[in-house]
């Protein structure tokens, strides 16, 4: 269409000789940080081959493209993570040269994949994970678009490293970014403040200058002018006042104890508090709660969620699961299923404090999947009136128990007691035999 022509038009300008090796074909894919095109190569030993190229726009951050490529190199290539050809950089501009990998839309199959199906998606979904677990990684931005599924090859393959995270490492440039900008900041600030006490009526505003002009006689000689005037002395003491305190309310009584603690507010003491700085990248509805709950030291318990969210959502038969606009929202939704006493004793454990106006108890996960599946039934002839004995009457696909066991040790609420990767691959639903 025009829209990839001119888009493709645009890619060759900043690369020219880039037509002389790749054929472009088309854009196959685009986010938030880039475009992605299909190309073919044209002087290679394997001629045709298909080649997937990333475009990310100028805006993105140059850590976050070292980051990729790091992650690219180390891990690309093996156990269902993207692999890379090369790096091409002009100015701002950079694109990365990947095998193209054929992939099933995932709207296309999310509620119509056979037990065996699900258990063989998690399967290679944990291993990826394994993999990069094992590098101390984490990819930060799991989720099915991210996460490459062909369902005619059975193939699987794990992409966009772009926010991924190592632990302990100087990969994590985001806080030290932040950090430093907010370390400039205040510098500038403590500067200028240094300047407001020596110059007093330097920043005067300009409504002030023109009260102190239209009160001056201008006739008069400034020779005989006295200086020490007791009202332009006035003047300087309020420009004084003016510089040090643009802000002319009272000023707060000192509070030294917090007043808001398990209240809906903000008190003066926690007001003062420096803002925490904890890694918040992710897609919306995939984000777990420790996340939402801005807690910094985070581990790969992260992508556990993540992958969870996406098996309910294949066992539920529904997408997107959590259609979360902003955090508040996200844990109001995670409460509704798993409880409010779940989030309220995680967060106690993480310093911090849940509160929520309404009080939900916990769902049973299984039961919940199954009316979500059964949602086009009646209800009426569904049987089962506990949590644990739904019958769905539809006689839609129906999945083992132990599918059920496994989700919910991958969606725990408290991120110490979520299973890991390797513990998941050893589940026995993973080892089971599925019809």
């Amino acid at each position: 269409n025009r829209m990839s022509i001119t888009e493709i038009h645009h890619l060759l300008e900043y690369f020219p000789g880039l037509s002389d090796v790749i054929e472009i074909k088309e854009v196959i894919g685009e986010g938030t940080f880039s475009t992605v095109y299909l190309g073919v190569a044209k002087k290679d030993e394997h001629k045709k081959r298909k080649l997937a190229l990333k475009e990310i726009v100028p805006t993105f951050h140059p850590n976050r493209v070292v980051n990729e490529l790091k992650c690219l190199k180390l891990l690309g290539g093996k156990y269902n993570v993207m692999g890379i050809h090369a790096c091409l950089r002009q100015l701002d501009h950079i694109v990365l040269v990947m095998p193209y990998f054929k992939h099933t839309n995932f709207h296309d199959y999310y509620d119509d994949l056979t037990p065996s199906e699900v258990q063989d998606y998690m399967r290679n979904l944990l291993i990826a994970l394994k993999w990069i677990h094992s590098k101390k990684i984490i990819h930060r931005d799991v989720k099915p678009a991210n996460f490459l599924f062909c369902r005619q090859t059975a193939r699987y393959c794990l992409i966009d490293f772009g926010l991924a995270q190592q632990k302990g490492n100087s990969w994590n440039f985001i806080s030290r970014t932040r950090t430093s900008h907010n370390e400039n900041k205040m510098s500038s600030f403590i500067s200028k403040r240094k300047k407001r006490e020596c110059i007093v009526t330097k920043d005067v505003p300009g409504s002030f200058r023109l009260a102190l002009s239209s009160k001056t006689n201008l006739t008069s000689n400034p020779k005989k002018h006295n200086l020490k005037d007791s009202s332009l002395l006035d003047m300087r003491k309020r420009g004084r006042i003016v510089n040090k305190r643009k802000n002319f309310s009272l000023p707060r009584k000192p509070y030294k104890v917090c007043s808001c603690l398990g209240k809906p507010l903000v008190c003066h003491v926690c007001s003062q508090k420096p803002v925490e700085i904890s890694p918040r990248g992710g897609t919306p509805g995939f984000r777990p709660p420790e996340v939402l709950f801005q807690y910094p030291n985070q581990t790969t318990g992260v992508d556990i969620w993540a992958a969870g969210v996406i098996f309910l959502t294949l066992l539920s038969g529904r997408y997107p699961i959590f259609r979360s606009p902003d955090d508040m929202t996200a844990l109001a939704e995670i409460a509704t299923i798993f409880g409010t006493q779940d989030l309220q004793d995680a967060a106690a454990i993480l310093g911090k404090s849940f509160l929520c106006s309404k009080s939900c108890s916990k769902l049973s996960i299984k039961t919940l999947c199954k009316k979500l599946r059964c949602g086009k039934c009646n209800s009426d002839k569904a049987t089962g009136s506990g949590q644990d004995d739904f019958v769905c009457p539809c006689g839609r696909i129906s999945y083992p128990d132990e599918a059920y066991d496994l989700l919910e040790k991958m969606l725990k609420i408290d991120f110490n007691h979520r299973i890991s990767a390797v513990d998941a691959l050893d589940h026995q639903f993973i080892k089971m035999k599925c019809d």
